[in-house]
């Protein structure tokens, strides 16, 4: 496979690239003078991107998402903005669906529904509830939003002379390779689906009108991709279930509907290992070290994460409590730092989520502080630098989240940590299979499991240490981005 510089000349020489994503990797803001200011943006699609080399040529597609996004026009007037911010060498177009819309599309379809479902965290009896708002939102939000994207694509489309390639990205845009077929039938699509696909039987929670239309959709694609095995298998199980008049092909994950063939592919993400190593070595880092160290005890366990339920802080911080009761030796002498991110906030389960994790914070220093010892340091705020800092310290980080597509942190903290410090993972995260060679496994729920875990990373010896580092500093540099890249783009030059 030739390496991700030539593959990206390979495609750009034979096609004329579309990224389509929920956000973006430009965003606008006013200034005083109302002058528009673009700035570069985070996320795990625009992260994942950003392994694109910086001359590739290729138009990204993408909501607008504050009023500032939804004044941006090019010089000219046009939609399309060449070259809008200096980190960004692409151009971008904005979908500007009215606020009403994108209110059902995302915070009543995408957010409380879909991802609630990719990452099994309903409470069954009692939720979801597809009711007449989720029904008009779905007609009225997300299938008008989708529409918007794909009327957006198409506009692109027709301005160029060369083939065109779609790469979609992510739940939010389930119906648009279903759309693009129907318009333009030639078009190479592929949709990259970055969080876990569910068991078959999960999704019929869903009325069986909604799954079918977005399993249809997605079988539109040449190519769909999946962070893990145990995903693509899930999603023909899914089609297998329904009655989408599908042929299967198991074996090559290959599916053939109306004549279209499909094929499933396992993409697993990672990271830029030379980007990660550059930041922990940064003088700002440091200095958050050095803070860190100053006021840290003998051995000390990291987890970092958002305040998000499927992220599973509150049963780590429960394990950690057994693992006090059950080796008072370690008490006054092992410290647990929680790197804490609020995330949206705006919906009412992770507020409460956020405010459990406090208290569950504060119940244990209060029952185990001492004069000289306070059990868990606590850290609720956005600060990646210190978050990294913390990672080139820990004896022991530790990853027990329930579910999810991949997981940065269980990456970063490998490559960059100075004491060949264990990581304890949970099986459930999307990296695991990929990491599992070189971490002590555990299951999510497991609260007794995790503390011995943790007490028995706390005691490896030294050597096992270092050789579970390399293994796992080998196993990210193979699914590294550039890597993650290079593969979907030498798959999509062979169909």
């Amino acid at each position: 496979m030739a390496d991700l510089a030539q593959l990206c000349i390979d495609i750009t020489e034979r096609y004329s690239l579309i990224v389509a994503s929920n956000r973006g990797p430009v965003e606008y803001r006013s200034a005083d003078d109302d002058k528009l200011v673009p700035r570069h943006t985070s996320g795990g699609v625009v992260t994942a991107l950003g392994a694109l080399p910086e001359e590739t040529d290729f138009t990204w597609i993408s909501s607008a998402l504050g009023e500032a996004d939804r004044r941006a026009t090019s010089p000219d007037g046009s939609p399309k903005i060449p070259h809008p911010e200096a980190k960004f060498s692409g151009s971008i177009r904005f979908v500007k669906p009215s606020r009403r819309v994108y209110h059902k599309f995302y915070n009543i379809i995408c957010n409380p529904l879909l991802w609630f479902l990719h990452h099994y965290m309903w409470n069954t009896p009692y939720s979801p509830n597809v009711d007449s708002t989720v029904y008009d939102a779905w007609v009225s939000g997300y299938r008008q939003v989708n529409q918007s994207f794909v009327t957006e694509i198409l506009e692109e489309i027709d301005s160029s002379s060369k083939p065109t390639l779609v790469m979609l990205h992510d739940y939010h845009l389930y119906l648009c390779a279903g759309l693009l077929r129907e318009a333009r039938p030639d078009v190479l699509i592929q949709h990259y689906i970055h969080v876990p696909w569910p068991e078959s039987r999960y999704w019929y929670l869903l009325p069986v009108t909604i799954v079918r239309e977005i399993c249809y959709s997605l079988c539109k694609a040449d190519i769909v991709g999946f962070q893990t095995m145990a995903d693509s298998r899930n999603f023909l199980s899914t089609i297998s279930l329904l009655d989408l008049d599908a042929d299967i092909d198991w074996d090559n994950q290959i599916v053939v509907m109306d004549g279209h063939k499909c094929t499933i592919k396992v993409y697993p993400m990672g990271i830029n290992p030379d980007e990660v190593v550059k930041i922990s070595e940064s003088r700002r880092v440091r200095e958050h070290q050095r803070a860190l160290i100053d006021s840290a005890t003998d051995i000390s366990v990291v987890r970092i994460d958002r305040a998000e339920p499927s992220k599973n802080i509150v049963r780590s911080l429960k394990a950690f409590e057994i693992l006090l009761k059950d080796r008072k030796d370690l008490q006054e002498h092992v410290t647990f730092w929680a790197f804490i991110v609020p995330s949206r906030s705006h919906i009412r389960q992770y507020q409460r989520y956020l405010e459990e994790i406090r208290q569950e914070i504060n119940r244990i220093n209060t029952a185990y502080r001492t004069d000289i010892w306070t059990p868990v340091v606590a850290f609720i705020e956005n600060n990646y630098l210190k978050a990294v800092a913390a990672m080139t310290f820990y004896d022991v980080l530790l990853v027990n989240t329930i579910s999810e597509g991949t997981n940065l942190i269980a990456q970063e903290g490998p490559l960059v940590n100075a004491k060949n410090g264990a990581m304890v993972l949970s099986n459930t995260s999307g990296v695991y299979p990929h990491l599992k060679d070189g971490v002590i496994g555990i299951s999510a729920a497991d609260l007794q499991g995790t503390a011995d875990a943790m007490g028995k990373a706390i005691e490896l010896p030294s050597e096992d240490r270092r050789l579970k580092q390399r293994v796992l500093r080998e196993a990210i540099g193979r699914i590294s981005l550039a890597n993650w890249l290079s593969k979907q783009f030498d798959d999509l030059l062979k169909v």
